[in-house]
This record gives C-alpha cells, sequence and structure tokens, in this order.
C-alpha cells in the first residue's frame, strides 16, 4: 500500500474498530481483519514514525479502557476478552492498561475484574457466571492465536498472583456493592477466599497459553 494511501485509510479503520467494538460490545470480521493487519511489524516499522506509533497505541488503549468501563452485568459472554488477548500480542502497553483497569475505580473495571477472575477461581464447568452447560462453548481465559509480546507476557507474569486476584476481588466486590451486580460479585470474592491453590495453578496454565498463542 502506497504511504499516502494508508495515511488516508489507517485512520479510518481505527475509527470503525472503536465505534464497532463499543457501539456492539465486541468486534466482528473487519476487526478480526484489521487487528490481524496490526500484528505485521512492517505496518509498525515501515509506515508510522515513532510518533504516529505513539498515537495509535494510545488510541488502542484508551479503547480497550473504554470497552472495559462498559461492561455492566455477567449474563453476557467475555466478548471484550477476545480483543484484550489479541491487543496482548501488538503492542507493548499491557502494563498500562492493567494498571488503569485494576484500579477498579469505576463499575465497568470491576466487573471486567470479577468475568476475568472468576476464570481463575473456578473449574470451568462451575463457573456461576455461564448459564449451565454454555461452559462447552466458552473459550479458554488465554485463548489468542498468536502468542503475547514478550515485554507484555513478563508483566503479566510478575502480576498476576493468587495474592493479587484476591485482593482485587474483594476490591471489585465492594466497587458493586450498591450495584445490580452486588450479589454475585458478593459470592465470587467469597468463593475466591477459598481457591488460592486453584487460581495458582490457573495463572500458570494461562500464561503458558499465552506464550505459546493456542
Amino acid at each position: 500500500m502506497q504511504p499516502e494511501l494508508f495515511r488516508y485509510l489507517f485512520p479510518l479503520c481505527l475509527a470503525c474498530w472503536r465505534e464497532t467494538l463499543l457501539t456492539h460490545g465486541y468486534g466482528d470480521h473487519f476487526e478480526e481483519s484489521f487487528l490481524r493487519a496490526l500484528r505485521r511489524p512492517y505496518l509498525w516499522r515501515e509506515m508510522m514514525d515513532a510518533a504516529q506509533r505513539q498515537q495509535v497505541r494510545h488510541f488502542l488503549l484508551e479503547t480497550m479502557l473504554a470497552r472495559i468501563n462498559h461492561e455492566r452485568g455477567f449474563n453476557s459472554p467475555l466478548t471484550w476478552l477476545d480483543t484484550f488477548n489479541v491487543l496482548g500480542g501488538i503492542a507493548p502497553f499491557i502494563r498500562s492498561l492493567w494498571n488503569q483497569w485494576w484500579l477498579l475505580d469505576t463499575p465497568g473495571k470491576a466487573v471486567c475484574a470479577l468475568q476475568y477472575a472468576a476464570h481463575l477461581i473456578y473449574p470451568v464447568e462451575v463457573n456461576p457466571l455461564w448459564p449451565e452447560g454454555s461452559w462447552q462453548w466458552q473459550p479458554p481465559l488465554g485463548a489468542t492465536e498468536e502468542p503475547w509480546l514478550e515485554n507484555n507476557l513478563a508483566f503479566l507474569t510478575r502480576q498476576l498472583t493468587s495474592e493479587m486476584i484476591l485482593d482485587g476481588v474483594q476490591k471489585a466486590a465492594e466497587m458493586l456493592r450498591d450495584e445490580p451486580e452486588s450479589a454475585m460479585a458478593t459470592r465470587i470474592s467469597r468463593d475466591a477466599l477459598a481457591a488460592q491453590d486453584v487460581i495458582a495453578i490457573q495463572i500458570e496454565d494461562l500464561l503458558l497459553a499465552l506464550s505459546r498463542g493456542e
């Protein structure tokens, strides 16, 4: 693609991706193709200068945070998680995204934290966030076609511990105490206290999956 055409089309693609993610809550075939294109080193290295790369990364990060903030309730699939996992293999900003997400200062962040943590707390077939039998169609927490970037994986390896999850679910439940999600949030935070060994094992499996792209 000619650089002039790229500079014209790429901002339109970014805007379309953001609108799709925030309006529908999940991506589509366009998002899949667009994010696959973002995995190409050539695009970042040859089609953007340093300032443009930083701007695009910031846009991706802010869009993902906005999507997380929009999440409410526990009845829908984790449609945001696929995008989160793909972004871990695209741009080195998981540290910033994770740290802002796990401030848990909005209901949406708290809901997503509990959805994420529930994958680590419960065996897949008894996760209370999934209707009976639906676990068979749910992707694993670390489902991604491509492995994560090394710096993203290194950060998550340091950050994601059973102690961090236990602390996070308690804070998330507190954030949701007066919200419609309160009862389920309380249940998850209570169950987490008895699941520290399970959480540690699940974290090992998750990090292995993200390192391989499974």
